[in-house]
């Protein structure tokens, strides 16, 4: 970003993008800042077919999540299959899956780190004729839940109430 005077005395402000260093796991970029991304989630190129547009990360010391937009004749289980490949191959364990005709999704085991963690991948069909949504995360796996009384809201999360 870069900000002065313009020709006409007003302050003009230009914004520069260099994609050759944003970072995102879909898109094929380069690595992270090291003091953002933990890296816990794995690059993951786009499938032969398949041409992705990154839309946003987060990222703290134990979770990290990457969302992405691709357009593709695939089916949302033939993309999922795909990145499951990359997943698999990068040590983590599928739990769970499921497939049905607008959405893919799994469940993981995820190695390294302190403790049990868990990935999370979905692809969903987009609004519009061969869009489909991407996401992956990572997160801690979860503690048991804390006891509370029947029709007690749930602690921090509203609407949830046990029966």
């Amino acid at each position: 970003m870069d900000a002065g005077a313009g020709a006409s005395g007003q302050t003009e402000v230009r914004l520069s993008y260099d994609a050759s260093v944003a970072y995102g796991c879909f898109p094929t970029f380069g690595p992270p800042p090291p003091a953002i991304f933990t890296n816990i989630v794995p690059a993951l190129r786009a499938p032969q077919g398949v041409q992705v547009r990154f839309s946003g990360s987060s990222s703290n010391p134990d979770s990290e999540a990457h969302d992405a937009r691709a357009n593709s004749d695939l089916s949302v289980g033939e993309i999922e299959a795909l990145y499951a490949q990359q997943l698999s191959a990068a040590g983590w364990q599928r739990r769970d899956h499921a497939v049905a005709a607008a959405l893919a999704w799994s469940t993981w085991a995820v190695p390294g780190g302190e403790g049990d963690r868990m990935g999370f991948l979905y692809v969903l069909d987009g609004p519009r004729a061969g869009e489909r949504m991407l996401h992956v995360q990572v997160a801690p796996a979860p503690a048991p839940p804390a006891p509370i009384s029947p029709g007690q809201t749930e602690p921090g999360i509203a609407g949830f109430v046990r029966p």
